[in-house]
């Protein structure tokens, strides 16, 4: 199978999610991951009219760093809502999750005996749903490290790598030629790194611009996505005006031509990394 192009559906586009996987799709998008929500079986029929693979469902991120918590009542609340959407996903056909492993900065990254076990439950789930979890990095890396060894060997766990997160939270750190063996999915998008004039990191800073935009390097990138496990769909996942940034830089485009360019930008990366391989 030849590699094709995603597109994450989301609601940063000020249009319904439907609307946007048919745009998405009429563009050249050969797959589309929506987020779970009260939607889903709305969006996974639309898609599947449209003939496009859903690639993955995203999982809600609130109560992402709760799994680490030593308060059971917290941990019990957050698993429970990671295992609806892997459930949510096994019903709807839908072969992954991506699952942040935290969320929060000024919070204490550090990962707890509590939280290893609440995701072993999780991916114990997982694997008799036989649906795969492709954990994300995102703020606190020390937890993605954390579950990559708990994991290390089983097929259900992968690395959900999301360039425009290790630009701004990860302080560019070169996380897929760390774990570009155990790749499951890929969150594209660009942006322009810690923007903070005393270095402090911000979520504000995770702009999710179109590729070439911000200060992803994107011919490592590419360097390491050769080397990285062979993708079915490399995805993209971006935000259409979604910051004051990309409102000045896309404040002349409509969506539809906004996911056009997107296409456009994406294939010239998935040529670049599959098309080239061994030159």
């Amino acid at each position: 199978m030849e590699t094709g192009l995603g597109f994450s559906v989301t609601d940063y586009f000020g249009i319904p999610v439907t609307e946007l996987i048919r745009i998405a799709v009429k563009n050249g998008f050969s797959a589309v991951s929506p987020t779970y929500s009260r939607h889903i079986a709305e969006d996974c029929r639309v898609a599947r009219e449209c003939g496009a693979k859903i690639q993955f469902l995203h999982a809600p991120i609130g109560k992402a760093a709760d799994m680490w918590s030593k308060c059971d009542e917290r941990r019990k609340i957050a698993l429970e809502e990671h295992i609806k959407a892997l459930e949510c996903a096994a019903h709807y056909e839908i072969p992954a999750i991506v699952a942040h492993t935290w969320i929060g900065f000024d919070n204490d990254h550090t990962p707890t005996t509590e939280g290893l076990d609440a995701h072993s439950v999780l991916v114990r789930r997982a694997e008799e749903l036989g649906v795969k979890i492709a954990y994300e990095n995102t703020e606190g890396i020390e937890t993605l490290f954390a579950l990559m060894e708990r994991f290390a060997g089983c097929d259900t766990v992968g690395f959900c790598w999301d360039s425009g997160h290790e630009l701004c939270y990860n302080n560019g750190d070169d996380l897929l030629a760390l774990l570009g063996d155990r790749l499951l999915v890929t969150h594209l998008d660009d942006n322009l790194g810690v923007t903070d004039p005393a270095g402090k990191t911000k979520c504000t800073d995770d702009y999710h611009l179109l590729p070439f935009d911000g200060k992803v390097d994107w011919a490592r990138a590419v360097k390491n996505l050769k080397k990285a496990r062979k993708q079915d769909f490399l995805n993209f996942e971006l935000k259409f005006k979604a910051c004051s940034v990309a409102d000045s830089l896309y404040a002349s485009l409509s969506v539809e031509d906004y996911v056009c360019e997107a296409y456009k930008r994406a294939d010239g990366i998935l040529k670049s990394v599959y098309l080239t391989l061994g030159k």
